[in-house]
Order: structure tokens, then C-alpha cells, then sequence
């Protein structure tokens, strides 16, 4: 008995294994304006400072591209281009996946087939707002202790 339920526990972890090493991570789309020939995919791993190049693909005269890789564990990826030296989007692997649609003469790109990535997205577009707006008020500040007159808000920012 306890031999077919350890050569059941190995079977199953061959199984997970064999499965897990043929997930592919697709990543199409099109970029617009964009006067770059190449695009890549470049993995950021937790715990690594250097950013890996997992795949590269010419952009396609009507802007299309193919990227794709076998992604080890869920992780965060930018499509780069080398012309110009930018980040132009960002991707996670949480589906199989991924569509992006990138216009360069906008700050924002679109996905779709990936929750996690419009999540972050989203916050980061918030994130943004908000240091916008805090940087308004750092503004604000300085404006006013600048001031010279003897508005009690003055007074209370200089002391």
C-alpha cells in the first residue's frame, strides 16, 4: 500500500513538472509611431538587479509583433525598444497570453488577457496622480514661504 501511494506522489509531481516546464508566455501586439525595427522582452526577476533579455522580434511594417518565452514562476516583464533606450510597456505572466497595444505619442499602453497587469496598471496611473497632486502642494508651499506678507498660514509654515 505504501508503495502505490509514494509511486502516486511521484507521478503526480512528474506530471506538475512536465507541465509546468511547457507553459509558454505569449506576448503580441502592435506598436504605433514608433520608429524602432526591434522590440524585446526583458524579464525582471525578484532578487536580481540586472534585467534579463528573454526574447527579441522585429516590428513588422504594419507594427505588429511576436514575443514569447518559458517563464519559470509568474513574473514582471517590459517590452523595450533598443532605439530610443525605452521601457515602453510592462507585462505579467499570470495567462498564457498577453495582447498589447502601444501608440508611442501617448503615456499609456492597452492589455488584455492579463488581470494582473491592468491591476498594476492601474495603480500605477494612480500612484501617479497622486504624487502629481503632492507635488502641486510642495509647490504650493514654497509659494508661500516665499511670501512676505503677515498671513497667519505664512507665519505658521516659517516658524
Amino acid at each position: 500500500m505504501q508503495r502505490i501511494v509514494l509511486f502516486i506522489m511521484i507521478l503526480v509531481v512528474a506530471i506538475s513538472c512536465k507541465q509546468e516546464a511547457n507553459t509558454k508566455f505569449d506576448v503580441s501586439g502592435e506598436i504605433q509611431n514608433a520608429h524602432a525595427q526591434k522590440i524585446y522582452l526583458v524579464e525582471r526577476t525578484l532578487g536580481s538587479t540586472q534585467p534579463i533579455i528573454v526574447d527579441s522580434s522585429n516590428i513588422f511594417s504594419d507594427g505588429s509583433f511576436h514575443l514569447k518565452t518559458i517563464p519559470k514562476e509568474e513574473s514582471l516583464y517590459y517590452i523595450y525598444l533598443k532605439e530610443g533606450e525605452r521601457y515602453v510597456a510592462n507585462v505579467i505572466n499570470d495567462g498564457a497570453s498577453v495582447k498589447v497595444n502601444i501608440d508611442l505619442n501617448k503615456s499609456d499602453f492597452s492589455v488584455e488577457g492579463s488581470p494582473a497587469t491592468s491591476s498594476l496598471q492601474q495603480f500605477l496611473h494612480e500612484a501617479d496622480n497622486k504624487w502629481a497632486e503632492a507635488n502641486k502642494l510642495r509647490d504650493q508651499l514654497n509659494e508661500l514661504q516665499k511670501s512676505v506678507g503677515s498671513d497667519s498660514m505664512i507665519f505658521a509654515i516659517n516658524a
